[in-house]
């Protein structure tokens, strides 16, 4: 099996960072199993179900374009998630940094402070829970600090983190430098937000047309056509229609969520 991980780990060069950053329980040899197990499975259910109702030459191609597409997929998962991460971290970053600012203006220890953000705050939180974590199993402030920066995904974090790390090794105030990194982050949601703005009103106008005007007009000239010529609509094409109608609807939800920037203000 070690020689499988080695196989996997060369087409996949990043895969233990990828895995750790992704906070995926589960070692380079661990999730090479998975990989080949999934791979597995899914190869063999798509060619027999191609071999038994589509035939013998779409059953070959069907497993080779199933072997590569859910070998590609299960390797590429951890990317999948540290994205999905990432856009967590953003939605809480400016108040986790915001709290954090607080508790150091007040005096408070950075150990102490940083302990109070890892108990809210969502991913932003989980990722300052690992941290402190890591200095109650004996590393040092900075050590830890530094280990988040190497597995972090989001940019945001990073640099507040590079700010607290560079605040114990040099001796400065952190609180200074900090709250201009939250105001420039804050700046840069802003400037998102109002982009986002200007494409939502290129999408509603493209939704409108699609997934209302365009199927309106279109079923209703259909209607009309078929009348005329006299021609009988089998009644399962209304399923069909309406299937159609909810997956553009189901397209554009997931068009509008992805367009929307992982920012909160």
């Amino acid at each position: 099996m070690s020689q499988l991980s080695s196989i996997i780990e060369r087409i996949f060069p990043k895969l233990e960072h990828h895995l750790i950053s992704a906070r995926l329980p589960y070692s380079v040899e661990d999730y090479s199993k998975r990989i080949v197990t999934g791979t597995v499975f899914i190869t063999s259910v798509f060619t027999f179900f191609s071999f038994m109702v589509l035939g013998i030459l779409i059953g070959f191609l069907t497993f080779f374009a199933s072997l590569v597409g859910s070998f590609w997929f299960f390797g590429n998962y951890p990317k999948a998630t540290i994205k999905k991460r990432e856009k967590s971290i953003n939605r809480n970053i400016l108040f986790a940094g915001r709290y954090l600012l607080i508790k150091l203006e007040s005096g408070a220890p950075l150990f102490l402070s940083m302990i109070g953000v890892s108990k809210s705050y969502g991913e932003a939180g989980k990722a300052f829970n690992d941290i402190v974590q890591d200095i109650n199993f004996g590393a040092s402030i900075d050590g830890a600090i530094d280990k988040a920066i190497k597995y972090n995904p989001c940019k945001n974090l990073t640099r507040i983190l590079w700010e607290l790390s560079n605040s114990i090794k040099t001796g400065t105030d952190i609180t200074k430098s900090l709250n201009a990194i939250l105001e420039q982050i804050s700046s840069e949601y802003i400037i998102e937000i109002e982009k986002y703005g200007r494409k939502l009103n290129s999408l509603v106008l493209f939704y409108l047309v699609m997934a209302i005007i365009f199927p309106s007009l279109g079923l209703t000239m259909f209607v009309v056509i078929s009348s005329f010529i006299n021609v009988q609509i089998p009644g399962f094409m209304f399923y069909v229609v309406g299937a159609m109608l909810v997956s553009i609807q189901l397209f554009f939800i997931s068009l509008f969520k992805a367009a929307r920037p992982a920012v909160n203000l």
